[in-house]
């Protein structure tokens, strides 16, 4: 079980940086920052339920490490890119209302502290993860995200959201339907890898099928991003 005491830190923590993010942007002019609200709030909620943790055995504590390293490594390298753009952005006074705060901010801080389900079950939960079957959960699971980081770090050589044709049609000729569609735009592919490996991890908890809303919302978002191209284009 997790304590609702511990997740209204977590959730308070991460709506204080997504502010903090607002100010800083409209300080500076650059609405451009408010793609930090995402990682940003996702790194805050894996540092905050891991400093929350409860009392473990040794081999949990690990596993509980590991996984907040790995939201801190995927985090990191989206904040770098989010601030590298940024900087490259002429100064901009949009963006300062309380509708863009909403819209641009605390949507994306709330879709990220539901995202990060499986980090805070794993994080938070009471029970240890020394079972054999949370240790097979562990190395499966994290195989899965080292492969999700892998293509996700290999298309972030291209535009977002851009694949060459050729890419595209040999992606639906291997995987078909769904994952077709969502082949067509790697980066989204690979975060929905990387955090079903992060929902495997968390199996070896009761309640670790929770989690699954994680990865699902992610394939949801990519498959959206993916119909609204060619809406875009259409226009």
């Amino acid at each position: 079980m997790i304590e609702g005491f511990s997740l209204a830190w977590v959730a308070a923590a991460a709506l204080a940086f997504v502010t903090a993010v607002f100010l800083v942007a409209n300080a500076w002019r650059r609405p451009g920052l408010a793609g930090l609200s995402w990682a940003g709030s996702l790194i805050v909620a894996a540092l905050v339920s891991f400093l929350l943790q409860p009392e473990a055995d040794s081999f949990t504590v690990i596993i509980r490490i590991l996984v907040t390293v790995m939201v801190i490594v995927w985090g990191m390298l989206t904040v770098s890119r989010v601030l590298a753009a940024a900087g490259r952005q002429k100064a901009d006074r949009s963006g300062r209302t309380l509708a863009v705060y909403a819209r641009d901010y605390l949507a994306q801080t709330a879709l990220a502290v539901v995202v990060a389900a499986p980090v805070l079950l794993i994080n938070l939960s009471a029970y240890d993860l020394a079972a054999a079957p949370a240790v097979a959960a562990t190395v499966i699971g994290f195989a899965i995200w080292l492969i999700g980081l892998a293509m996700e770090m290999a298309a972030q050589g291209r535009l977002p959201g851009f694949v060459p044709a050729g890419a595209a049609r040999r992606g639906k000729q291997i995987f078909g339907g769904l994952l077709g569609r969502l082949g067509q735009r790697p980066e989204a592919l690979g975060l929905s890898i990387e955090w079903w490996g992060l929902f495997v991890m968390g199996l070896g908890l009761p309640m670790g099928w929770l989690g699954i809303v994680s990865p699902l919302i992610l394939m949801l978002l990519g498959l959206a991003l993916h119909e609204a191209k060619p809406a875009r284009k259409a226009a």
